[in-house]
């Protein structure tokens, strides 16, 4: 007896230090697959077995501790963590398309402008709008997961509460866990057909009612499906997060983001633990669990507004594929190009680059309609450009002053690339290069021909 008292809490200590690690493992998805739709499946896969794993662990570990046989449980946990060590010896990652040294040469440059340490990598979460919006939403979430906690056992078994007596606890566990594994296959189905940050908004929202919902009633039944929505939702918002980091920072990055996400969000659920007790001696449960529910949709409500007025027209990888330059440009790549573009609002009759200017930007129009006016011996000729069209090629691909003027016709939103991260996306893409020469190339025949005629003409 006094043997296991030492051992066990020294077992558990050096087992608790695998959380340490939990940040490194979101990288792994991204060196496995490369679009948005296996992302997400992928990350909602691990948390759906780990659902399932919890739900029979404890079955399993109830049987056996009910026989009296405690010790094996500790063995079985031991080889179980040798097993999980093992497999990753099979895990054959793909060969990144971005060298090693470029992408740490990124990485550098991105953190040269940050302050080191704790307060850099919030910083690094602050400069990303949809990891800040990721961060707010979930935060109250996890603050509400950490005061349920406490508050579920007087809950469930108080009769002026739901009065489920001292199983009720296990059945709402037992909800929460089979809603998580739902939530695996919902993540899946519905990642691959809504925008990311509209899902996280979506699942924090609902699950906010579920929550409020849980607190109003007194019966049993609707307070298990609200339960179980909750234990759905929160896997979604799980998946949806972490896929949403992994586009957003290079993979040499994913580790520290998601350390700081991860810690951010833990310390929420520790505060939640902290302030329960504090919320139910004033407030009391009850209006407590439905005060953090209404709050968490009032927040995830103006955080995907701030979101949306912030991020407006901002390109994604998603966006970048619908246009024909970029469409067969691979996933990697076209996140590398997401965050090295700017996306600039012109005002209707603003000129964005004039003839005979020197070239140093190029342009992808994502709104609007632009005028392209190719001017000779006085006179000019027009082709107008809307949503999808690029410009600015001409003077990057061949080294020569702007070909023609752009002018906004209407407003205009643009997403613009400067010379030199122009030119390192025409070297990570040869494919990018092949589509602008020949585009370059019919409009260079084309402004040929317009000049041509209007000398003619002037003549």
């Amino acid at each position: 007896g006094s043997t296991w008292l030492v051992i066990y809490p020294v077992a558990f200590l050096v087992t608790s230090l695998s959380t340490l690690f939990s940040p490194a493992s979101t990288g792994i998805i991204p060196s496995l697959v490369s679009s948005k739709e296996e992302r997400l499946a992928g990350n909602a896969a691990i948390l759906q077995v780990g659902s399932i794993a919890m739900i029979a662990g404890s079955a399993i570990g109830g049987v056996v501790a009910g026989v009296g046989h405690i010790a094996p449980l500790l063995f079985i946990e031991a080889a179980s963590f040798g097993i999980s060590a093992l497999s990753l010896a099979f895990i054959r990652p793909h060969r990144p398309e971005i060298a090693t040294d470029e992408a740490e040469e990124e990485e550098e440059e991105i953190a040269a402008d940050e302050p080191g340490g704790y307060l850099g990598s919030y910083r690094m979460l602050a400069r990303r709008p949809i990891l800040l919006f990721s961060a707010s939403v979930l935060a109250l979430p996890e603050l509400a997961s950490g005061a349920t906690v406490v508050w579920i056992v007087p809950y469930a078994e108080a009769h002026q509460y739901l009065n489920m007596g001292s199983s009720g606890v296990g059945y709402l566990y037992t909800a929460l866990g089979v809603g998580a594994v739902l939530g695996g296959v919902a993540a899946a189905f519905l990642g691959s057909s809504i925008r990311l940050d509209y899902l996280l908004a979506a699942s924090v929202f609902i699950g906010g009612i579920a929550l409020a919902f849980f607190g109003l009633v007194t019966i049993a039944i609707p307070a298990l499906i609200a339960f179980l929505v909750v234990g759905l939702v929160e896997t979604v918002e799980t998946a949806v997060q972490e896929t949403l980091l992994q586009q957003s920072v290079p993979e040499t990055m994913i580790g520290r983001a998601s350390g700081t996400l991860d810690s951010f969000l833990f310390n929420m659920m520790i505060v939640g633990n902290v302030v329960s007790g504090l919320l139910a001696a004033t407030l009391g449960v009850r209006t407590s669990i439905i005060g953090l529910g209404v709050l968490t949709v009032a927040v995830t409500a103006y955080s995907w507004l701030r979101l949306y007025w912030a991020t407006e027209g901002q390109p994604t990888a998603e966006s970048l594929a619908s246009i024909p330059a970029f469409a067969s440009v691979s996933q990697p790549v076209r996140e590398w190009a997401v965050r090295r573009m700017t996306r600039e609002r012109y005002p209707a009759g603003a000129v964005i680059i004039r003839q005979g200017e020197e070239g140093d930007r190029f342009y992808t129009i994502a709104r609007g309609q632009a005028q392209v006016i190719v001017a000779g011996d006085g006179e000019a000729a027009r082709r107008t450009l809307g949503p999808g069209d690029f410009f600015g090629e001409i003077a990057l691909l061949h080294n020569v002053a702007r070909t023609a003027t752009v002018r906004a016709e209407s407003k205009l939103v643009l997403w613009e690339l400067t010379r030199e991260d122009f030119e390192e996306l025409q070297r990570r893409a040869s494919e990018f290069r092949e589509s602008l020469m020949e585009t370059a190339s019919m409009r260079l025949n084309e402004d040929t021909t317009i000049r041509m005629a209007l000398a003619n003409f002037g003549a």
